[in-house]
């Protein structure tokens, strides 16, 4: 869970947030509250993820709940992730976010 975290806060970093301080994004501060993940910028993330974990969200998934934090956002894709199999294809998710 930890690699996921590293690789989420580091595609944020340097794709939406270029020049900001690292030490000022925590886990738990609000993406799309705080206009860090408008329309533009979820396209983007959603392409990294599929790109680099083979996770493709439909756009049922694509809620605060799960896209509301860092924190959020690592729990979901790990919940995700555990339940593909290794070199299998990426997994279908239900209307609800959660795998089918």
């Amino acid at each position: 869970m930890d690699s996921i975290r590293h690789d989420l806060r580091d595609y944020i970093l340097t794709q939406l947030l270029s020049g900001e301080d690292p030490s000022r994004l925590h886990d738990h501060d609000p993406l799309i509250e705080s206009g860090v993940l408008d329309s533009l910028a979820l396209v983007h993330l959603i392409s990294f993820i599929d790109q680099r974990f083979a996770i493709q969200v439909p756009p049922e998934a694509i809620t605060e709940e799960h896209f509301g934090s860092i924190a959020a956002l690592t729990r979901f894709l790990a919940g995700c992730h555990s339940r593909t199999q290794p070199g299998g294809p990426a997994p279908e998710l239900a209307r609800d976010g959660g795998l089918a």
